[in-house]
This record gives C-alpha cells, structure tokens and sequence, in this order.
C-alpha cells in the first residue's frame, strides 16, 4: 500500500506542478476544469480497490495484467479524477470491468497441460520463423525498397499511404511483431546461453533485424521499443518477482529523466510524459462525457441488424468529430471501448472473455516450468494495447491470443504433481 501511495503522490506532483500548467488549454483537461476536494481524497481512497486488484490474481500472466494496468493506467486516471472535475460516476464501467475480471480468473477451472517435447519444438520454432520471415518478404515485394522507411520523424506522412502492405491484414502482421517475434528473441537468447551455441545468437540477430524492417515498413515505433523492453523485463524479473516494484522503478525513472531533459527539449519530453501517462485517462473521461448525452454506438455489424444512432460512426469516430472536428483514431482503454458501445453488459461480456485468456496463461505457468519474465515479456505488448485500445483490437490486431501458443512453445517441462487453484 505503501508503493501505491508513494506512487500516486509522484504523479499527482508532476500532473499538478508541470503536466496541466503547460497543456491545460487542451480538450483532454480542459473540459474538467476545477477541483473537488471530495474527488481528491476518493482519489486516495481507491487505491485500496488498486490494491485489491494486485492481490486478488494467483498467477504470473494475470497478475502482470493487473500490476501493469494498476500502475500505467489506473493510478494516472485516479490522478486526473482527483485534480480535475471528474463526476463519480466515471468510475463505475472501470470498476465494474476490472473487478469482473479478477472474479471470473478466480472461479474459471483449471485444465491439464502437458509440455512440448524438444523435436515438436524445433519444428514449431522454425514455423514461427517462417511465417516471420514470410510476411516480411510478402511486404518487401509489395512496396521495395523505396516504401521502406527509418526517419522517426516522418512516420506519420509514412503510415498514411500504407494501404499497400495489408498482405493479410495488419493485425497479423502487429501479432507477429509483438508476440512471435519476441518470443522467437527470447528462446533463441536462452537457448543460446544455456547451450553456449553461436547459432542461436545469429538466429537471434535475425529476428532483430527482421524486427527493424517490420518497423521500416509499417512505420509503427513500438515495433522497435518492445523487444528492447520485452528482454529489459527478463533481465529484472531474474533478480525479483515483485514486478510492481519493476514497473514502479521504470515509469518513475523515466519520467524524471524526461523531465530532467525538459530544459534541453523545450516541451518535448514533458509531452512525452503527457502521452504516455495522462491522454490514455484522459481520452477515457471524454469518451464517458459524450456518451453520457449520447447513444452507445453498438457493435458495427449488429447495429445495422437491428437500427441504432449513427450506424456508420462508431465510437472512435464520433468522439474525435466531436472534440477535434476531424477523422481519426483517439483510441481508449479496453473497458470504456466496450462500455461506450453496448454499455456495462459489454464490459462484462469483455471481461469474461479476457479473464478466460489470462486464466489459461496462469494455468500454463503453474503447471509447466516458465522461466522468469517470459510470461510478463509476453504480455507487454498486448497489455500496453489494453490500456489505450480494445479487447477486440488486442486480441485480432497485437496477438493477445498468440501469447498462449507462444507461451505454451516457451515451456520446458511439465510437472509431476499438478497445482489446482
């Protein structure tokens, strides 16, 4: 509870005293305007439900949920809910979502799991590696060389012409990236050193690279940071598993170098704070104010079936013509992305459906031998998806649903007496 106090009481300093005093005039904050002291001290008074949600899960893969939920997006939503004009009510989905999901993780059964053995394995990793490979290749013909692009500056002119690589849809293309990919880098690096074997750093080294053209062609930043981050976790979690401490560490030590660089970077870096932190909650309050005044916008294919308001805009669209007057993808959190089209049924439904992803994770890990930080490497990608987008987007376009092969491939041995929770 300590931490979580510590915690808050950081990002409260560094919303009050540098976020809002430079970007208050932007529509994330400025539609709140105003301080509670009641919305300040409830703000604290939550932390006891955060801290529910770390206790409540038994294992490794849904326990890194919840931990990375409660410290990315949870605490900066409690923040801005106890220093802007938040009504209590956009509380309710949150609490109703997150809260589902820990109850059903714990009252889903358990199932049986054995190990692959080590030819099914090399088989499986070689498949993995081919269907990398294949989709890269499938989108170097596509575009050539000249629709390959690494200027971090211009990755937004780039992305808008990206029609072209769509070879099979960009979500299995973001699911090799974050999951495949990553899971390729870590078995060939362990393997590589646990076997003292050059050819599995060379394969390594492939994966890498082909990780850096998937960046050069899609454009998309996080393809470079999440290996980097993905093993940065592996190399922590073999000194602790106290992963919030991890979590805690890294986002405090990296906002303070972003601040520190702050007078070098004029607003730059504090922007970056900012995104990160604080639009992800505060896009999650515009979407509840608006739809507080507004229909829900249903499922696409199920609002044309049986009538609705505004059939051909979803809820993506009609916030961002709402707040900034034009087409784009102001994406939001997984819970109020399901609140906002069918309301707190939906949220239920989502729930349900990512606690029977996280439970079959957990299961894996009880019974079969996962090495530390695997499952948690895993599941980076996905999670950062869940706190700014969907559950359907994490699932079909980040490969949420592939963390369980990928993990399952991971596993060493199964064990002789089996764990039921």
């Amino acid at each position: 509870m300590l931490l979580l106090l510590a915690y808050k009481a950081f990002l409260d300093i560094v919303f009050y005293s540098v976020i809002n005093p430079v970007f208050s005039g932007e529509v994330y904050f400025s539609n709140f305007e105003g301080f509670s002291f009641f919305n300040f001290s409830f703000s604290y008074v939550c932390l006891f439900f955060c801290l529910y949600l770390l206790k409540s899960p038994a294992g490794r893969v849904s326990r890194f949920f919840f931990t990375f939920q409660v410290f990315v997006f949870f605490v900066p939503y409690l923040v801005l809910f106890g220093q802007l004009n938040y009504p209590v009510l956009f509380l309710t989905p949150l609490f109703l979502g997150y809260f589902s999901v820990s109850l059903f993780i714990n009252i889903l059964p358990s199932f049986r799991v054995y190990s692959v053995n080590k030819k099914s394995r090399f088989i499986l990793i070689f498949v993995l590696l081919m269907l990398s490979g294949y989709l890269l290749a499938r989108m170097l013909v596509s575009v050539g060389l000249q629709g390959v692009n690494f200027n971090l500056r211009e990755v937004y002119e780039f992305r808008d012409g990206l029609g072209s690589i769509n070879f099979l849809g960009s979500g299995l293309i973001s699911g090799v990236a974050y999951i495949v990919n990553v899971g390729l880098m870590i078995y060939f690096l362990q393997t590589g050193f646990s076997k003292r074997a050059s050819a599995y750093f060379f394969m390594a080294t492939l994966v890498l690279l082909m990780q850096v053209l998937f960046f050069g062609l899609t454009n998309y930043k996080s393809y470079l940071f999440i290996i980097p981050a993905a093993l940065g976790l592996v190399f922590l979690m073999r000194f602790t598993l106290k992963i919030e401490r991890v979590l805690v560490v890294g986002v405090v030590a990296l906002v303070t170098v972003l601040l520190a660089l702050g007078s070098y970077t004029d607003v730059y870096s504090i922007s970056m704070i900012r995104r990160a932190l604080f639009v992800p909650p505060g896009l999650t309050a515009l979407y509840y104010e608006f739809f507080t005044n507004n229909d829900f916008t249903g499922l696409g294919i199920v609002t044309k079936l049986v009538g609705g308001s505004n059939p051909e805009m979803d809820n993506i669209r009609q916030v961002a013509y709402h707040y900034w007057g034009k087409g784009f993808s102001p994406n939001v959190e997984w819970v109020t992305d399901a609140y906002t089209k069918l309301g707190l049924f939906y949220v239920v439904i989502n729930a349900f459906v990512l606690a029977v992803i996280l439970r079959m994770g957990d299961v894996i890990c009880n019974r079969l031998e996962i090495r530390r930080g695997v499952a948690e490497a895993l599941m980076l990608g996905p999670c950062i998806t869940l706190s700014s987008g969907g559950l359907i987007t994490a699932i079909l376009s980040h490969g949420l649903i592939l963390v369980i092969p990928v993990l399952w491939l991971l596993s060493t041995r199964v064990e002789d007496r089996f764990k039921y929770n």
